[in-house]
């Protein structure tokens, strides 16, 4: 392979790896993941209540911000966290 073909190919990987890390944190991959964690996430935030965790369709950044406000956590840590939970907390 010479070098422009070996060029284009780290800059397709770039972009592929660009996108993912944009993507990873979209609402519709975090909103799979709530459903999954919400009740855990409850159980360590007990001053939330279910109104707070809820939601209706295309309102996922409303109760984020929602949330956010009453934990103190910003929206990019609320994200984070949700993105990055391990569901074997659950058990501690």
């Amino acid at each position: 392979m010479d070098d422009k073909q070996d060029n284009r190919r780290d800059s397709e990987e770039a972009r592929i790896i660009r996108n993912m890390q944009k993507d990873e944190f979209s609402d519709e991959v975090l909103e799979a993941k709530w459903k999954i964690m919400k009740n855990s996430f409850q159980r360590e935030h007990t001053h939330l209540t279910d109104q707070d965790l809820s939601y209706h369709d295309g309102e996922f950044g409303s109760m984020l911000k929602r949330i956010g406000e009453k934990t103190g956590l910003s929206d990019r840590r609320l994200r984070s966290t949700i993105y990055n939970w391990d569901d074997s907390r659950r058990y501690e």
